[in-house]
């Protein structure tokens, strides 16, 4: 009699989780292209068939807490994240649960509430807290950070990526000085945009020296006097890069205070927020399909949770397609 292979058994061949095997085979996003292929491969060669009971997963994801916290909503546009997450719910037909909390009150949840599949608005999280409630959330997502010395399920930009891309593009629009405009705090994005913007510098060998970074505030307030002598100082720059739309703006208007024209003597760009994106000076496009991949896959990892006891956490990075206005 011919064996009738499962999945587990392809999953065990290919070295990889049943629920890659079921997302492969299901054409379902959540893991790359080689490795769709080498199961896909595996699948043939060995004959498997789908059954009905194949054709989704065993466990199908019904109800999604979304968490954000309180402090967050100055820095982002809470409405329309709110929409966004309501939008996809109904779309995969999933009740999403949006909870506005402050962040000292996010750990303390009922066990009723820990066991739900959570999506957490994490862009300033510390470690510490993401540690804390990865041990307390059953199945737990952090969305829009990626912080590297932790292993936890994450779906962030590829912030790397796109301060790279942003140097790239200064040097081809012959830039060869630039600035950098960064926040009083550090958080994982900000680092990582300090890495690729690093990166960028030394591979296009631009110039850059400590004087040529500032930090500052990000939010709506004028740029203080210490800022404004830096800038002063900073004449013969081509372009700046700003950690933040809010930064971008506040700069766009002191150096056309110091008569520089912009983006004809010096050029700016902030960083596009995931969640908000209104000024209208030279700036990366915002995309609604890059929130809407982001929470694709938060939500398949969540899947991929319920349905794998063996679950390791995984990253997910998201890459942004530039188009400057």
């Amino acid at each position: 009699m011919t064996k009738k292979f499962t999945m587990q058994d392809i999953a065990e061949i290919a070295n990889v989780s049943k629920s890659a095997v079921s997302i492969a085979i299901n054409q379902n996003s959540g893991i790359s292209d080689d490795t769709r292929k080498k199961i896909l491969k595996i699948a043939t060669e060995l004959g498997y068939e789908k059954s009905s009971s194949n054709l989704s997963f065993e466990k199908k994801l019904r109800t999604v807490c979304f968490f954000m916290a309180v402090e967050d909503i100055q820095q982002n546009n809470f409405f329309f994240l709110r929409d966004a997450v309501e939008k996809k719910g109904k779309q995969l037909g999933i009740k999403i649960s949006f909870k506005l909390l402050p962040e000292n009150k996010l750990i303390y949840q009922s066990e009723a509430i820990c066991r739900k599949p959570s999506i957490f608005l994490a862009t300033n999280f510390s470690s510490k807290l993401v540690k804390t409630l990865q041990a307390k959330f059953k199945y737990c997502v952090f969305f829009d950070v990626n912080l590297a010395t932790i292993a936890a399920n994450f779906v962030a930009m590829d912030n790397f990526q796109e301060a790279y891309s942003i140097v790239e593009y200064f040097y081809k629009k012959g830039c060869r000085k630039v600035g950098y405009l960064g926040a009083r705090t550090l958080n994982g994005n900000f680092a990582e945009r300090r890495y690729g913007f690093n990166s960028a510098i030394s591979d296009f060998n631009l110039s850059f020296t400590n004087s040529d970074f500032i930090v500052g505030s990000l939010s709506n307030e004028v740029i203080d006097s210490q800022e404004i002598a830096q800038i002063r100082k900073m004449r013969n720059l081509d372009a700046f890069l700003c950690e933040s739309n809010c930064q971008a703006l506040r700069l766009t208007k002191e150096l056309q205070i110091l008569n520089f024209s912009v983006p004809n003597d010096v050029i700016v760009v902030g960083f596009t927020n995931l969640l908000d994106s209104k000024y209208r000076f030279l700036n990366t496009a915002k995309n609604q399909y890059f929130l809407d991949q982001m929470l694709n896959q938060a939500i398949s990892q969540l899947q991929n949770m319920i349905n794998d006891v063996n679950w390791n956490p995984q990253r997910s990075l998201v890459s942004w397609k530039f188009t400057f206005s």
